[in-house]
Formats: C-alpha cells, structure tokens, sequence
C-alpha cells in the first residue's frame, strides 16, 4: 500500500530560501507541494520564475491572501524574513497544521531570548505571539529528531548555526577539546544576503572581494552557544567571524 504524501504549502517561494525547498521537496518520496505562494511573481508558474525547475515543477505561484489558493496542508513553510511567520503561526496551527518558519521568529523558547537576538538585527524586541514561544522546537534533526517529529511549531536553525554546532558536537560531547577559547571562521555565499539587490552585492562589488561582517555580534552566535551549552552542560561562549565570499551558495566553517 503506497504510503500518503504530506501536502506542503510553502509562503515565500519566489526568494531563494524558497526556491531551495522547493528543489529538495520536488525530490522527496512522501511529499505533494500543495500551493506555492508569495507576495511578488503572483500568477506566474514558479518555472518562469526560476527556468530551472520548468519540468520539475511548473505550479502557480498565489498571494496567500488569493480564495483561489488551495489551504489543505499537513504542514506550512514559512520561507519569509523575520517578523513574518511570528504574526501569521497561529492561524494554521489552530487548523492543526504543522508550521515550519525558516526565520529566527521560532528559534527561542522564551521571549527575553527572542528580544536578544531581535535586537541584534534590527526587528523589534517585542514578539508579535509571545505565547506561543514555549512551544517552539529548534529543528535541528541531528541533535533534536524525536521532539521535531512531534512538535507543531518548529524554528529552522541559522545557516551558520549548522554549520558551526554540528562541527563541533562530536568534540565536545567526547571531551576531546577545551571549551574556553573556542573561535569559529566562517564562509559563506553571496545567495545567503537574500534576493533583493544592494549594492554591496552588485557583482562589481562583490567579484574577487571578500570581507569579514557582524565581528562583534552575529545573530547565529546565540543558537551557537545555547545548542554548544546544552552539549558540554554548562554555559559556553564562542567567538564567531563570518565572511562573505564570491560564490553564490554554500557555507565553509572551520
């Protein structure tokens, strides 16, 4: 008997957050994209968008406000800049829909870290749904897998996080390094800046160069030393240098 496929509505999919989920669930066995939806490209089949994917998935893209847009999901990604799913979470959850957000929206339990990190980059201290911070999961499988599989509302780790926790999980659950001093060096591609233009990222700026950003306080070190500390069992702290190099996608931590 062939297995059901969870239907899959996705909210910002024309941005390159987007695009990549798209890429990996088109690829998925037991996965249907139900609606592809989002505020720019409306009416347009994703194809067009991205001619990449024409073949491989050619579905219209709808503004989630559009009564012709199909809402019948076992789960809803949220692929949207901070403050997006935080406002909108409690509609699809009250339906008993899983929500996914790949913002920082979900990534903390309490409200006094979420008004950290906001800080940090520019967004209000206030959540817009505070109440439901406590019932967030870090999704990151490797270290979080049983509580993901039964959790509802999920906060998709930092790009950078990632790559720093699960580097160095292994040496520090072993007890193979000292934990003081530790220092992160961190590369990432010109796609992680997001699809909106600016001039720091114009090819003639960004050809050949690299540079260092955020020295003195990343957003991801937060989700980095909280994930470290629950590892070693007492509290860490880290020094995080991230660069941006001329590549579009992938990140290099060492």
């Amino acid at each position: 008997m062939a297995k059901k496929k969870i239907q899959v509505g996705l909210i910002g999919a024309t941005g390159y957050g987007g695009v990549g989920l798209i890429e990996l669930l088109i690829n998925h066995p037991y996965v249907s994209i139900g609606a592809l939806m989002a505020k720019q490209e409306t009416g347009k089949p994703i194809s067009t968008v991205y001619p990449h994917l024409k073949g491989f998935c050619d579905l219209p893209v709808f503004d989630p406000a559009d009564p012709k847009c199909p809402h019948h999901f076992d789960i809803v990604f949220y692929a949207t800049p901070d403050g997006v799913g935080q406002k909108e979470a409690t509609k699809w959850l009250n339906k008993g829909i899983k929500v996914i957000d790949y913002s920082g929206d979900f990534r903390f339990n309490d409200k006094e870290s979420y008004a950290s990190y906001a800080a940090r980059i520019g967004k209000p201290k206030e959540h817009a749904n505070p109440d439901i911070l406590q019932h967030t999961t870090y999704g990151l499988p490797e270290l979080h897998r049983e509580i993901i599989a039964n959790s509802k509302l999920i906060g998709n780790p930092g790009c950078f996080a990632v790559s720093c926790i699960l580097g160095l999980v292994p040496a520090i659950k072993f007890g193979l390094i000292e934990t003081k001093g530790i220092i992160f060096d961190a590369k990432t591609g010109v796609s992680g800046a997001g699809k909106t233009p600016s001039p720091l990222f114009h090819f003639p700026a960004r050809y050949e160069a690299m540079n260092a950003y955020k020295v003195t306080g990343h957003q991801h070190v937060y989700e980095i030393e909280r994930e470290l500390s629950l590892i070693a069992n007492k509290e860490l702290k880290v020094t995080f240098t991230p660069h941006v190099i001329p590549v579009s996608r992938g990140i290099i931590t060492t």
